[in-house]
């Protein structure tokens, strides 16, 4: 599910799910639904900044430290 909060984020997911669909991005069917968000709760306290607090934690280590080394790489100008 993708939630938006106003007119434009409701078009810009409906416009890229659109955008893939028309390019055959994938094999099948796009089936994610664009919905109004009708209640945010936060994560609890022990959730917040949690890369920073537990960097070898193994799933920071297997999945998001290689996701972060090639968002620096590709976004060296950006990335801070």
């Amino acid at each position: 599910m993708i939630f938006y909060t106003n007119t434009e984020q409701q078009q810009i997911a409906q416009n890229q799910i659109k955008q893939l669909t028309a390019t055959h991005t994938f094999p099948t069917a796009i089936v994610t639904q664009v919905v109004p968000l009708q209640q945010f709760y936060p994560a609890e306290a022990y959730h917040q900044n949690f890369l920073a607090l537990h960097p070898s934690k193994p799933y920071i280590v297997m999945y998001d430290q290689p996701k972060l080394t090639q968002l620096r790489k590709q976004f060296s100008g950006l990335y801070q």
